[in-house]
């Protein structure tokens, strides 16, 4: 939108011989100089629309676009940051002076956008229902910061039996007096071998064979 926005400022300049259009995303050079088909592609039309109106009013000009590194104090940079700024506070150009094909309404939403904000939100859900589950302070401990894909991914390349074994651990939901007893399988849950402490996952783990 910026490169379309830049191509209407040209509109107004007479006897330019040269122009640089300065962009510091490489994915927006590499969409204006080929022509695939993806979201946002009616933005590119539209720039190729205006360069060769451009190109028929003023045959003498000639247009680079080309690649600007960003945060780099770069006065024109740092320009556009500000007015951006202002922007998303409510500064925004009436739309008597925005290009023509902007006057119908607001831009459609991107559907790549839309579904990152979805699997955002619903990612943000699973964490909120996980933190307010009684099992979520002792998994933490072991496994922080789940529901994680890298563990996920991790344990799916184990054998299912490991896996199992794994997840019994980390839960505490193992075949150790402490859970049998919680859920009546157990009569007691005391460690048989000590018959001092719980037969937690930790107490096997790290004091009944030391």
């Amino acid at each position: 939108m910026g490169l379309v926005l830049g191509m209407e400022l040209l509109q107004q300049e007479r006897n330019v011989v040269e122009v640089s259009i300065c962009i510091n995303s490489q994915a927006a050079i590499r969409a204006v100089m080929g022509n695939r088909t993806g979201p946002g592609h009616y933005i590119l039309d539209e720039f190729h629309h205006q360069q060769k109106e451009l190109a028929d009013a003023q045959d003498r000009m000639a247009i680079l676009v080309r690649w600007t590194p960003g945060h780099w104090e770069i006065t024109g940079n740092e320009a556009a940051d500000e007015a951006a700024r202002r922007a998303t506070e409510g500064d925004t150009t009436p739309d008597a002076q925005l290009p023509e094909f902007l006057h119908a309404g607001p831009l459609p939403h991107s559907k790549s956008a839309l579904r990152q904000t979805f699997h955002a939100k619903m990612k943000q859900m699973a964490m909120e229902l996980w933190s307010r589950s009684p099992r979520y302070q002792w998994t933490n401990q072991i496994v922080p910061d789940l529901p994680r894909a890298s563990y996920f991914k991790s344990i799916a390349r184990l054998p299912r039996k490991q896996t199992s074994i794994i997840t019994q651990l980390i839960t505490g939901h193992a075949p150790l007096n402490k859970h049998l007893h919680r859920i009546g399988k157990s009569a007691s849950p005391i460690c048989p071998s000590c018959h001092e402490h719980e037969e937690t996952v930790t107490h096997f783990l790290l004091s009944q064979y030391s």
